[in-house]
């Protein structure tokens, strides 16, 4: 928890700053992209709502650009590209594969904040929780696995073997899979079988842990 804090405070910290400059030049309306990969109203609508707070009011001093890929690559590419060209002011990014292609794209010199990024700093985004290094800054809602295999010993104690499914080219689930499967064996259950879920082709290949 200390260090998503830390990220979100950075965060908090970079945006405001960013922001607070832009807003000392008020003939100019902002350009603001959202690139939210699924969805995630909610996380959507937290950020408007900080924004506006901030004296950011749609319609009258900045304007958002909206993007939606669906979990396609090439087209989370075509977003992030419309968002170069249109030479946004900042890009909100939401999940680790949405903002990995975004900031693959966006000049460097463009502010990144994002957000549902588990593992932001061993995906690569950023350099550590406590300085990101480059122009990234957000939050992470990485859970413990310890408390997982807590809540699987709570409702199955006898557990002995299982299997994970996990998403295919996602970092989030790589990461999250071989963390609970060194846990799981040092905590004497065997897991069995994996299984990498192509979301994109709907195919799924079974890898045998044994």
């Amino acid at each position: 928890m200390k260090k998503k804090t830390m990220v979100l405070i950075a965060g908090i910290l970079v945006l405001w700053g960013t922001l607070t400059s832009l807003n000392g030049q008020t003939a100019k309306v902002y350009k603001i992209g959202i690139s939210v990969w699924t969805g995630y109203p909610t996380s959507v609508k937290g950020f408007k709502e900080a924004m506006t707070a901030g004296g950011f009011v749609e319609g009258k001093n900045v304007a958002y650009l909206f993007g939606k890929s669906g979990l396609n690559r090439q087209k989370q590419r075509e977003i992030a590209q419309s968002f170069r060209e249109a030479q946004v002011d900042l890009v909100y990014s939401l999940t680790t594969p949405g903002t990995t292609i975004i900031e693959e794209i966006m000049p460097h010199a463009t502010p990144i904040v994002f957000s549902i990024v588990t593992y932001p700093a061993d995906s690569g985004l950023i350099e550590s929780f406590e300085y990101s290094g480059n122009n990234l800054v957000g939050t992470s809602n990485y859970v413990e696995p310890t408390h997982y295999v807590k809540l699987l010993k709570t409702i199955l104690p006898h557990t002995k073997a299982l299997a994970i499914f996990h998403r295919k080219k996602e970092p989030n689930s790589k990461i999250q899979a071989a963390n609970m499967i060194r846990l799981l064996k040092w905590e004497g259950t065997t897991v069995r079988i994996t299984f990498d879920h192509d979301k994109e082709t709907g195919e799924v290949q079974a890898k045998n842990e044994l």
